[in-house]
């Protein structure tokens, strides 16, 4: 019995993949070599979206420079506060 759906299927998934074959221990290597594998490729995309985030956070805007933990709309420049 598990708690979750989530704790199911990881064991169904494990179960499912176990190689009866390889010495103890190794039965579930396969799988976690793939689980390994996907998170590698998610957190390197992770960080390729957050890069470019950040340049686009650099970007001019038509009210001034956008910045970290600054909107565009709420930025203005000396020209727009004199006009």
């Amino acid at each position: 019995m598990t708690s979750s759906t989530r704790a199911f299927a990881l064991l169904a998934e494990f179960r499912g993949s176990m190689d009866p074959t390889a010495p103890s221990g190794q039965q579930g290597h396969k799988m976690m070599e793939d689980k390994l594998r996907l998170y590698l490729w998610w957190k390197a995309k992770l960080s390729e979206d957050a890069s470019n985030a950040n340049a686009r956070d650099r970007e001019p805007t038509i009210s001034g420079w956008r910045g970290p933990g600054r909107e565009a709309d709420t930025v203005l420049t000396e020209a727009l506060k004199k006009g």
